[in-house]
């Protein structure tokens, strides 16, 4: 099977299994998007050769876990207190471990796992404070623009947009996949969505971007560690990793834009 024909299939089955959890209710959303996070962060502590020490997997998946509770409730200050959970629980527990129970973790560790749960549980939480109709404009805007930019790069791409960071992505594709990613979302977004037209046109043009942006910041991790994916989990894909790397960067900018646009 072509790798196209893989990446077809495994994307149309990812978004409609994706739907169809959105519309079970926060709970089962909340569920899944904690298997995601924790399947997301072993790819990337893979890359990071820290995926095997015990104690940063305690504390990731307790750290995680703690996140989507609290996000669950949607308080208001949830950016506020899961930063502070991110940053200050990791560095209070490396010196309860270090300095009372003298466990010997290098301390890079500990500043790898910050970053790991700000790219990705923090991020990915925010989608528990969208409704179930901007949780699917948001998939629809990286599952568009990621298949506008890969079919029109294979087929009509000879300008690399970005060589250093992704050898593979084009001008072309890139606005292929910011004019696939208008024509859907305007149509999705005039009949779901309260924004006029206008608004709306902007707002899918500055998510595309930060998908685009998103994508090329997974990119960059992959050439930093030398993979070529983060996994190899879907088919056509790579890892999951590889699959929300664009949702990782829209989802919580989509939740900054509703609250500056009202």
């Amino acid at each position: 099977m072509k790798d196209s024909t893989r990446r077809i299939i495994t994307g149309m089955f990812l978004l409609i299994l994706l739907c169809s959890v959105l519309s079970l209710g926060p709970i089962p959303i909340t569920l899944a998007l904690f298997c995601i996070s924790l399947l997301g962060l072993s790819e990337l502590y893979a890359m990071m050769g820290i995926q095997k020490n015990p104690i940063i997997w305690g504390i990731t998946a307790f750290i995680t876990g703690l996140l989507f509770l609290l996000s669950f409730t949607s308080n208001a200050y949830l950016m506020l207190i899961g930063v502070i959970y991110i940053v200050a629980l990791p560095l209070l527990l490396f010196l309860i471990l270090w300095g009372i129970f003298d466990v010997d973790v290098p301390f890079t560790y500990y500043t790898s796992m910050v970053f790991a749960l700000m790219y990705i549980p923090f991020a990915l939480q925010f989608a528990l404070l969208l409704s179930i109709y901007e949780q699917i404009f948001v998939l629809l805007i990286t599952t568009m623009s990621d298949t506008g930019a890969y079919f029109g790069g294979r087929y009509f791409g000879k300008r690399l947009l970005w060589p250093k960071v992704s050898p593979k992505k084009t001008v072309e594709g890139s606005l292929a996949g910011l004019l696939l990613t208008l024509f859907v979302c305007l149509l999705y977004g005039g009949v779901f969505l309260n924004y006029s037209p206008f608004l709306l046109v902007l707002i899918i043009v500055k998510l595309n971007i930060t998908s685009q942006l998103g994508d090329f910041f997974e990119s960059g991790l992959k050439r930093i560690y030398n993979v070529k994916d983060s996994g190899t989990l879907l088919p056509g894909h790579g890892g999951v990793l590889d699959r929300i790397d664009s949702l990782l960067f829209v989802i919580p900018a989509y939740y900054i834009i509703k609250i500056l646009c009202i």
